[in-house]
């Protein structure tokens, strides 16, 4: 039962689906059919599908240009990360961080997007 579950919610996770709708549907549905305990357990086998399919190391840039400028800045947070050199990172262009990078490798991320420190600085102004 549960990699049944887990197959349909990783097709149901597709990169264009909207993650809050599906899981709250997803979690209403083993509700439903009296499954709630399933709902951990295939949580838990789904990320670690995911995690085995993504990339290890993963840079995400607000554009071309933004690597180009922050190379020196990408390979020293690499480096912390203990990134192989051998292997260039997956990248990611992501817009919405505004500007900066975010460089993940494993379990470990630096975040040094624009978008995070705006987010910080709004929330702590309007304390």
């Amino acid at each position: 039962m549960k990699d049944i579950y887990t197959t349909a919610l990783l097709e149901l996770l597709a990169p264009d689906a909207d993650a809050d709708k599906v899981l709250s549907g997803f979690k209403n549905t083993l509700l439903e059919r009296g499954h709630s305990a399933l709902y951990g357990p295939v949580l838990r086998k789904v990320l670690r599908q995911l995690s085995a399919a993504r990339p290890s190391t993963v840079l995400t840039i607000s554009s071309e240009t933004a690597r180009q400028d922050l190379a020196d800045a990408i390979t020293t947070a690499l480096a912390e990360l203990d990134a192989p050199k051998d292997t260039e990172p997956a990248v990611v262009v992501d817009e919405t961080i505004v500007g900066g990078f975010i460089a993940e490798h494993g379990s470990k991320r630096q975040d040094h997007s624009y978008k995070s420190k705006l987010v910080s600085l709004y929330r702590n102004i309007t304390r």
